[in-house]
Formats: C-alpha cells, sequence, structure tokens
C-alpha cells in the first residue's frame, strides 16, 4: 500500500476505535443510570415527605403529600393551599417530569410551571440533570426548590 492507503486505513481504523470505544462508555453510562435512577427518586421523595413533616410541626395541615403508584410510573404529589406540584418518575426512560399549577381556582387547575429531569453520569456519579437549566441538582437542591413553590 502507499501513504496515503497506510494513513486512511490508520484513520479509519482510529474512527471506528474512537467511535466503538464511545459506544462502549455510553452503555456503562445507561446502566449506572438505570441502576441508579430509582435509588435518587427515592431519595428525592423521602426528602420532600421529610421536609414536609418538618414543616408541619410548625403548621399542622398546611402542606400535604400524596404517593401513587399509577401505570406511567410512581408518583409524589404535595399541595398547599395556593398551589400543587406533582412529580411523575418515568422509570424505563429515566425520568422525572412536574407540573406545577394553581389551585387558586378550584374549578380550574391552570398550569403555572412545568419541568423535566433526566439522569446523567457526570464525573463517575449519576445526578438528577435539570433540562431547563442543563445542569446537574442534588437531591435536596431539587426537593428545596420544588418545596418553595408551595410556600
Amino acid at each position: 500500500m502507499g501513504n496515503w492507503a497506510d494513513d486512511a486505513f490508520n484513520r479509519l481504523k482510529n474512527k471506528e476505535g474512537h467511535e466503538h470505544d464511545k459506544r462502549q462508555v455510553d452503555a456503562l453510562h445507561r446502566q449506572q443510570v438505570m441502576a441508579e435512577a430509582p435509588h435518587l427518586w427515592n431519595q428525592l421523595v423521602n426528602t420532600i415527605k421529610m421536609e414536609v413533616a418538618a414543616f408541619s410541626e410548625r403548621r399542622p395541615g398546611y402542606l400535604q403529600v400524596f404517593q401513587f403508584d399509577m401505570m406511567e410510573g410512581p408518583s409524589v404529589s404535595v399541595k398547599s393551599p395556593e398551589r400543587e406540584f406533582e412529580l411523575l418518575f418515568d422509570e424505563p426512560t429515566p425520568r422525572i417530569t412536574c407540573v406545577v399549577r394553581s389551585l387558586m381556582n378550584p374549578t380550574s387547575r391552570e398550569v403555572t410551571g412545568q419541568g423535566a429531569f433526566r439522569f446523567a453520569v457526570s464525573g463517575g456519579k449519576v445526578w438528577i440533570h435539570d433540562e431547563s437549566t442543563q445542569r446537574g441538582r442534588v437531591v435536596d437542591e431539587l426537593a428545596t426548590s420544588l418545596l418553595n413553590t408551595l410556600v
């Protein structure tokens, strides 16, 4: 083979090797996300429930937490007299969707905010990734941010 053939063959071999390596890393990240996402979801729900319980000691009945197992996946809803937010965990994806509604008008539950969170690997750790801000969020920070929409 001439110089061009050698160079072209080596470039192709390197390109295919890099693509294979990237697919391998992506597959490992996917496995890591699939394993960790349910744990992060449970941590988020437990953190929300603990914060609501702590708040309820100071102001009983102001916040209510509801948990459901729906066909789409597990869900948690937190209500105050004025607003509610609902989180739905889509485990196969895995992804969390959030809807914030106003409860001021009893005949309509107007959506005042929506968001989505996916799970991503960064620095070898799985994070909840906020799709609106394009950054990772730790469970406590996300729980606080969600609860702040109610009070």
